[in-house]
């Protein structure tokens, strides 16, 4: 197996980005596709190890320590191709096989490296959602309003009054 992601120094994105840290997870808010994205322990570890300074084999000591296993590696190609769809990684080069994750499904990968890692280790996740825009945040009726169709109500369900 071509195990060039080892090599390949992935770089965190920073620019355009507010970073929170809440309870154990990390919260990082877009500005350019006003998206919020929440990394959980696994996917915040690998994401503040990506320095564009260390390459896959470290990245892995870093985060899971040694010896190396299968199933580091597959939960690290996970986080990498999370961040990756997330845009939280600057960009990588589409020929290496940290380029073309985006295309690869978790359970590909998982397949790919070992079905035990998604029982022994807890895998890299990164949650997702649109910030509405000002005008969309103000622009449906609350609970108990009196509405005329449904699209009117945040809830999305009226009878007379919004639900």
């Amino acid at each position: 197996m071509d195990r060039n992601y080892l090599t390949v120094c992935p770089k965190s994105r920073k620019d355009g980005l507010i970073v929170r840290k809440v309870a154990d997870e990390v919260i990082v808010y877009d500005l350019e596709s006003h998206k919020a994205h929440c990394l959980n322990p696994e996917a915040a570890e690998i994401w503040n190890v990506c320095d564009g300074n260390r390459d896959g084999r470290a990245i892995l000591e870093a985060v899971y320590g040694d010896p190396i296993t299968e199933e580091h590696q597959a939960a690290y190609l996970v986080g990498l191709r999370e961040l990756q769809k997330k845009h939280l990684l600057d960009e990588l080069n589409a020929d290496s096989e940290i380029g073309s994750l985006a295309r690869t499904s978790r359970r590909e990968l998982l397949a790919r490296f070992g079905k035990v890692a998604a029982v022994t280790i807890a895998l890299p996740t990164v949650m997702s959602i649109i910030s509405p825009t000002p005008a969309e945040a103000d622009s449906c009726l609350a609970s108990g309003a009196p509405c005329s169709s449904s699209s009117q109500c945040c809830s999305g369900l009226c009878n007379v009054t919004c639900a």
